[in-house]
């Protein structure tokens, strides 16, 4: 919890990483990304996203291998409650995009393990959805309307369950009249019954297991 400890432990790891940076980052980014994710207590994400900020001053252009695996929790933390966090974020988000070009066509450092791998080719994914959005697949709802959507709305709630799905925030602007109400609500309501249908399959699962 005291900014100077935070602020001395990330300039050390940084430049360890800086010295060592194929031997430091893989472990270091390892146990680090984890922590930005909106579980984790504010101290815990504040400490790792000024990790991040520290590793892209002292690092620059030694980070465009790794790029891909931090751009997608930073964007997240950009809608963080806590101030500092959303700040240090936006700032390490804005230094990594301009990386980013740098990093296509390079092959993934070779001590992440097979986790770390799976989540890069994930990040990459939904990055290229994130930027050319007729790319994100329909989203099949879990109800049924009693209104036939039109295609453009279709693909309005697939952007919202796209940006649902990886904890960001988004809105839809398009000219009055074309149905943002309706697909506003639809998403919410399809959210709330996944969760409902979550839900009873763990009170399923753990019925179930009680009577092994």
């Amino acid at each position: 919890s005291n900014a100077a400890v935070r602020l001395a432990a990330a300039r050390c790891l940084a430049t360890l990483a800086a010295v060592h940076p194929d031997a430091v980052l893989a472990p270091l980014l390892k146990h680090a990304v984890p922590l930005l994710d909106g579980t984790n207590p504010m101290q815990s994400r504040l400490g790792a996203v000024e990790l991040m900020a520290t590793l892209m001053l002292q690092l620059q252009r030694q980070l465009v291998p790794y790029a891909v695996m931090l751009v997608v929790p930073l964007l997240r933390r950009m809608s963080d409650a806590v101030p500092a966090v959303r700040r240090k974020a936006a700032l390490c988000f804005g230094s990594l995009t301009a990386l980013l070009p740098l990093a296509h066509g390079l092959p993934l450092p070779e001590l992440l393990d097979e986790a770390q791998r799976a989540d890069a080719h994930r990040d990459g994914e939904f990055l290229s959805q994130l930027l050319d959005n007729r790319r994100v697949e329909d989203y099949s709802l879990p109800m049924q309307l009693k209104v036939e959507l039109r295609r453009y709305q279709q693909e309005g709630i697939n952007w919202l369950a796209f940006l649902r799905r990886f904890g960001l925030n988004g809105v839809l602007a398009d000219d009055m009249g074309l149905g943002k109400t309706l697909q506003a609500t639809t998403i919410m309501a399809c959210s709330a019954a996944e969760r409902q249908a979550a839900a009873a399959a763990a009170g399923d699962a753990a019925g179930t297991n009680g009577l092994h």
